[in-house]
């Protein structure tokens, strides 16, 4: 698993009071100019940093690596995907999850997690999985494998708030849906979680994807 993190406050223009203009992407000096309002974790699986760092069929994730960073002892929490998912949203997963967990219900997890700390202080917070068929769906078809999406599996989160806020993309690279509708609306969440399809996560055996992630 490759999980990718940025800010967007990256790509925002500052306002007219600040000084430093527009940030780029990474590699600014010194502390923000301005809080940071958005944050956005992109999850992608399953490829190690030998395959994706330096790779021909990597361009993008390797300019990022040179321009912002990299963390090179970042390792996954186990090796299945939903437990790996849960621990970076809750900093723990069930002991007694099984791999890929297979249903909420094998992983379910009562856990104090990051979803309900930004519920509580009062910041906002949403999911963007592509090809979810619909809203904070527990089943797995098609592209959408729900061990791709910790937040079906927190007991503690109302299922009316789970069905508003965890929602299906059918394209992450299309101009519609719901992150492009929030991107164009300025409306994005202050925490905003995006696993992308298994054909464009890097998993999907054999896919164009996994030349790509």
């Amino acid at each position: 698993m490759v999980p990718a993190v940025f800010s967007l406050s990256a790509f925002t223009t500052l306002p007219a009071n600040a000084t430093g203009g527009s940030l780029s992407l990474c590699g600014n000096p010194g502390p923000a100019p301005t809080a940071i309002q958005h944050v956005i974790v992109v999850m992608l699986e399953n490829l190690s940093y030998k395959q994706v760092v330096g790779s021909a069929n990597a361009p993008y994730e390797t300019s990022l690596a040179s321009q912002c960073g990299i963390a090179p002892a970042y390792f996954g929490a186990t090796h299945t995907s939903a437990a790996n998912y849960l621990a970076v949203s809750a900093g723990e997963f069930p002991s007694a999850s099984p791999p890929g967990c297979g249903s909420v219900k094998a992983c379910a997890d009562s856990s104090n997690n990051l979803y309900n700390q930004l519920t509580a202080a009062g910041l906002t917070w949403g999911g963007f999985m592509e090809s979810m068929p619909s809203a904070c769906d527990p089943s797995t078809g098609g592209e959408y494998k729900n061990g791709h999406d910790p937040i079906i599996f927190y007991t503690d989160i109302p299922a009316a708030e789970c069905d508003a806020n965890d929602v299906g993309v059918s394209d992450l690279t299309a101009q519609s849906g719901a992150l492009w509708n929030d991107l164009q609306n300025q409306a994005l969440p202050s925490f905003s979680w995006i696993t992308p399809s298994e054909s464009d996560d890097g998993e999907g055996a054999g896919t164009p994807a996994q030349n790509e992630q």
